[in-house]
């Protein structure tokens, strides 16, 4: 099984009202990335039981496997381009 990541906002201190707006739309949309990417696990999980049963096949878990490896890729992007307010983990 692929690595599993997601990305964890850096706790910030400020009052500054628009940073916090700011912080706060990043805040979501790590939330959203997150989700989709164990949007994609849970696809991969349930195409492999019904793998057996012949109601999935090979290619279909390959094509979703090759999705997390862009999520991946594009949320260390991310990570590597905003260090000061998120960072990519890894996760069971």
């Amino acid at each position: 099984m692929k690595e599993k990541y997601r990305l964890r906002l850096i706790p910030m201190d400020t009052k500054n009202p628009e940073t916090l707006r700011i912080y706060s739309e990043v805040e979501k949309s790590c939330e959203r990335l997150n989700a989709y990417a164990m949007d994609f696990f849970e696809t991969v999980k349930i195409l492999k039981e019904n793998l057996a049963s012949g109601r999935s096949s090979e290619g279909e878990i390959d094509f979703v496997l090759g999705k997390i490896d862009e999520l991946n890729a594009a949320m260390n992007e991310i990570s590597h381009s905003m260090p000061e307010l998120v960072e990519l983990v890894k996760f069971n």
